[in-house]
């Protein structure tokens, strides 16, 4: 009997067969934002950690979280490098639960409200417009910020500016304040007009960024937690053994000075291996940030957004 010649695919198959090889997983898209935060993820992938720890992570940069928080609700991404207003938000419109793996920051000064040198002080912002990404964290920090000096989100006119539009905002006349973070915080201080009246340092721990991911897709990749957690600690390991390569890196990926970054970080957390065991081993500390950040939203959303069962749309994943 003549025997057929076998193709290149069915070569490659019974090698594939013998050898025992499977096919590569399925990458899983995550928003990401030049927030000096999320950094450690862009050092991760330069040196080759995703690789090593076989994470099949795929970051998708945006300028700003609220670009990354649509990106999900309209399901061009799995996962968000976001604070927890955008996971509460983007799991709730969407109608994808997410699920928090990882606590990369708190923001202990960070995130700033800046405003016309008319302004002196946050009580000054009644009856002023302030702008903010207005379904994103800047709710949450102009929320927090009135109500420290005894007053509310009724008390100003919220106006929904994008963070690479504040600038032109302020020119134009639009708004007489911002809620901001770096690197636009950085160059909206650099305008003579314009200074900070309020930082995240004067909430410290309140304001949390994480990774979150789908948790139908999750579910699908059982050890994507700790090979995540093992790919951050390995970019932290590497900046302490490395210091100027990781700031030369991390500074060229956020477009930031390396003396920049060095300012920002001072107003940072960064959250180790060990700080993640105890983030996550008394989870009552995140949820209560999740349910804080969800009473912002309905301010803005107020039939879009519920905070009775948050726990449907939001898990916390030890």
């Amino acid at each position: 009997m003549k025997r057929l010649p076998l193709s290149r695919f069915a070569v490659f198959s019974l090698l594939c067969l013998l050898l025992n090889c499977s096919a590569p997983e399925e990458k899983i898209k995550m928003a990401i934002n030049p927030w000096p935060g999320y950094g450690y993820f862009y050092l991760a992938e330069e040196i080759g950690l995703f690789e090593e720890e076989k994470l099949p992570l795929e970051l998708v940069r945006f300028d700003s979280l609220a670009d990354g928080q649509r990106a999900y609700i309209h399901g061009r991404v799995d996962a968000l490098a976001s604070t927890i207003v955008e996971t509460v938000q983007a799991s709730q419109w969407s109608g994808r639960p997410l699920s928090v793996l990882l606590v990369t920051d708190y923001s202990n000064g960070g995130d700033v409200i800046v405003a016309q040198k008319a302004l002196p002080d946050v009580r000054a912002l009644k009856g002023q417009r302030v702008g903010c990404e207005a379904g994103s964290l800047g709710i949450y920090v102009l929320k927090r910020a009135l109500e420290k000096n005894r007053l509310t989100l009724e008390d100003v006119t919220v106006v929904n500016v994008e963070p690479g539009e504040a600038e032109a905002a302020f020119q134009s006349g639009q708004i007489d304040a911002y809620v901001s973070y770096p690197p636009y915080s950085v160059e909206l201080m650099q305008q003579d007009h314009i200074e900070q009246i309020f930082s995240t340092a004067e909430i410290p721990f309140e304001v949390i960024d994480i990774v979150s991911v789908e948790s139908a897709v999750l579910r699908k990749y059982p050890d994507f937690r700790r090979r995540l957690h093992s790919v951050w600690q390995r970019a932290l390991d590497y900046e302490q053994k490395h210091p100027e390569e990781a700031s030369e890196i991390l500074a060229r990926h956020l477009e930031i000075s390396e003396q920049t970054l060095a300012d920002i970080k001072q107003d940072l957390v960064i959250l180790n291996a060990e700080d993640q065991v105890s983030v996550f081993s008394d989870d009552s500390g995140l949820k209560a940030r999740l349910s804080d950040a969800c009473l912002a939203l309905k301010f803005i959303s107020p039939s879009n957004t519920e905070c009775v069962n948050l726990d449907k749309h939001v898990a916390v994943t030890r």
